[in-house]
């Protein structure tokens, strides 16, 4: 084998057989639609596929010999981070999960989840964008919703895909066929969506009239509609993720065009062009078995209720993309726990002073407080102090924060927690006061239980699994005491003072 591996180097290398080792590399790689370099797939593969050439037993040998292959040239196709034969890559039809990925040119995950790269898409939604749109769901498309989302139904990944480079996909636009005698067309029940870069949200209404009078820029009039805020989102007992929202009409806003001549029961009315919009879909009656929803009262204004076939996040997100790709822009969506300069500075600073001691007891404390502005906008502050620092007082060694969206007590706990963990020296022993017994809780069943599919389900799981992968990290030891909240003690002023 060390003869033959001498043998395929010696060929790689040479001038008169490098091209055609080139080319017998990327028949391999077109053979298992793997969009870079095959070395690395092949060996990882269990056994040798009875489709193997003679070059591809070689390369799958020489793991067992301890040699590694790397080639200075790769042939790379781009379009996405995340081949889907790697999750298929040990599934008994391969060569037939490859086959139909050939016919359906589909090579990166990317190319079949949700912009936001936390769901993956219906099989209705992906044959809208297939040229051949013919067949039953194909069985690898089975396959990865069942291994590698947490719920079938609502097709939530279980590790979100992270989407550096997304594919540049315009959405679908609306239809510009017209009449040349009549320029002026009604919308016919068509619901678009854009993003507002000014406001930095979606914008969602249904197309009241098309104007073709100048075929070149053809505009729209948008009834403006915005997302409903329902209960179970308020008081947290379901995540904005597994929610889809109605719809309900818009007062008015800074985009209203006051020049439409139609009719004036519509309050808020935008004008837009019809290339700069794109088509999303409404329904009147919510799927329960995917997402949660909230019916709300029907009024004298909204007799019908209108809901999101999407959560409004995975909205924005195809909203987004679809701005920048159109507009060569590269903005971002507003970050729910987004941490200014300013606090990553303290952060920074906290974690580079000197801890002489090994033993840092640490008092944290959150609030939750409610700014309204043109809609309900939800703060949650959190803070934590160090109490028994050698050389500097509590005030110094304190840090506080605010995170936007979807507030919640133990949200803002975790979050305190892990940032104070995140400053701590390593091969720390740490003791952690909360007022919070669920945290406590929620550290000693995660702390006990390996991590495991069930660990998904656990709310804030990402911020859970920062907190322990620190932890491992640093080779803390951690423990959590439970003390009495609003007590009259003046550390626990100081945080009240912070958390204010």
């Amino acid at each position: 084998m060390k003869a033959k591996a001498s043998l395929l180097i010696t060929q790689a290398n040479s001038p008169l057989t490098a091209k055609i080792f080139k080319i017998l590399l990327m028949l391999s790689q077109m053979k298992f639609w793997y969009p870079t370099s095959p070395v690395k797939f092949i060996q990882a593969l269990k056994k040798p596929h009875l489709s193997f050439t003679v070059l591809e037993h070689i390369i799958f040998m020489l793991k067992y010999y301890n040699i590694e292959f790397n080639s200075s040239w790769v042939f790379t196709v781009k379009g996405g981070s995340t081949p889907i034969v790697d999750y298929l890559i040990n599934t008994p039809k391969l060569l037939t999960h490859i086959n139909s990925l050939r016919k359906k040119n589909t090579f990166y995950l990317d190319q079949i989840t949700q912009p936001d790269g936390v769901f993956l898409k219906s099989w209705q939604e992906i044959k809208r964008i297939l040229t051949s749109k013919k067949g039953r769901t194909p069985s690898w498309y089975k396959y990865i919703s069942e291994t590698i989302t947490t719920n079938p139904h609502n097709l939530r990944l279980s590790s979100p895909l992270d989407l550096i480079n997304p594919t540049p996909i315009l959405g679908k636009r609306p239809r510009s066929i017209s009449n040349i005698n009549n320029p002026i067309v009604k919308g016919n029940n068509k619901w678009v969506a854009f993003w507002d870069p000014s406001s930095k949200m979606i914008i969602i209404g249904r197309i009241i009239e098309k104007n073709f009078t100048n075929r070149t820029r053809a505009t729209i009039y948008i009834k403006h509609l915005i997302p409903t805020i329902p209960s179970i989102l308020r008081d947290n007992s379901s995540t904005s993720r597994s929610t889809i929202q109605a719809l309900t009409k818009y007062q008015g806003c800074k985009l209203h065009s006051p020049y439409f001549t139609g009719s004036f029961s519509y309050i808020c009315i935008i004008n837009k062009l019809l290339e700069s919009v794109f088509v999303i879909r409404i329904m009147t009656t919510p799927d329960g078995r995917k997402f949660n929803f909230e019916t709300p009262q029907t009024t004298s204004s909204n007799k019908k209720t209108f809901f999101l076939t999407l959560p409004l996040q995975t909205l924005s997100a195809q909203a987004l993309l679809d701005f920048n790709t159109r507009t060569n822009q590269h903005s971002i969506l507003p970050n729910s726990t987004h941490v200014s300069d300013h606090y990553v500075h303290n952060l920074l600073w906290i974690n580079n002073t000197p801890h002489s001691c090994k033993f840092l007891d640490l008092f944290f404390l959150d609030n939750s407080s409610i700014i309204t502005l043109n809609r309900i906008a939800h703060f949650i502050s959190n803070c934590w102090l160090i109490t028994n620092h050698p050389m500097m007082d509590a005030a110094q060694l304190s840090f506080h924060c605010k995170a936007n969206k979807f507030p919640s007590s133990t949200r803002a706990e975790s979050l305190a927690l892990v940032s104070a963990l995140a400053t701590c020296s390593p091969n720390s022993s740490i003791m952690i006061n909360t007022d919070l017994k669920c945290i406590i809780d929620t550290f000693t069943y995660l702390s006990r239980n390996p991590p495991t599919q069930r660990f998904l389900k656990c709310n804030n799981y990402l911020i859970w699994s920062a907190i322990f992968k620190i932890i491992k990290s640093h080779h803390l030891t951690v423990t959590l005491i439970k003390v009495k909240a609003h007590l009259d003690d003046h550390y626990n002023n100081e945080a009240d003072a912070l958390a204010n």
